[in-house]
């Protein structure tokens, strides 16, 4: 079945809203922290979320990243996501001294459907947004079906946001 029949069916069914486009994927490979935190600080996101070794911290405020980022009690930043104008980046590290740096940016396109989805949020009460919002992508594989391609953080939920 053709993604754009698959899309007409779900709307019919009162499914929730699926799309069309295409996904660019962009990794980059970063060695120091410092170069890290430099970059982060110059993509200027709207919302996000950074994991320590000591502590998970969500912002949606330019100066709540700010004071996140120069805070040294949290340690070694080891994770996170955030997005900016349409584009998603997720940060992992390596294991090995360095992070991945992954900016996934939405396009026009249709090779495959896409949904907006809640995530219940973490971390302590009233320091974490209640829902994370993500774009769900499905990819169709001959002789499979669809399944999950990639998934990209979308922001906070209008609810409880830091």
């Amino acid at each position: 079945m053709r993604p754009e029949e698959l899309c007409k069916i779900a709307q019919s069914l009162r499914l929730p809203k699926t799309e069309l486009c295409n996904l660019s994927i962009k990794p980059d490979p970063i060695q120091e922290q410092a170069e890290l935190i430099k970059r982060i600080l110059a993509f200027t996101p709207a919302q996000g979320w950074l994991c320590f070794q000591s502590k998970v911290c969500c912002f949606s405020t330019h100066q709540k990243l700010l004071e996140i980022l120069t805070d040294s009690q949290y340690g070694y930043l080891l994770y996170g996501e955030f997005f900016s104008n349409h584009i998603s980046v997720h940060i992992r590290e390596t294991g090995n001294g360095g992070w991945i740096w992954t900016a996934f940016e939405e396009v026009p396109g249709s090779k495959y459907l896409v949904e907006t989805k809640p995530l219940l949020g973490i971390g302590e009460k009233n320091q974490s947004p209640d829902k994370l919002k993500y774009r769900v992508y499905w990819k169709h594989e001959p002789g499979q079906g669809y399944r999950q391609y990639a998934a990209r953080f979308n922001g906070f939920s209008q609810e409880n946001q830091p």
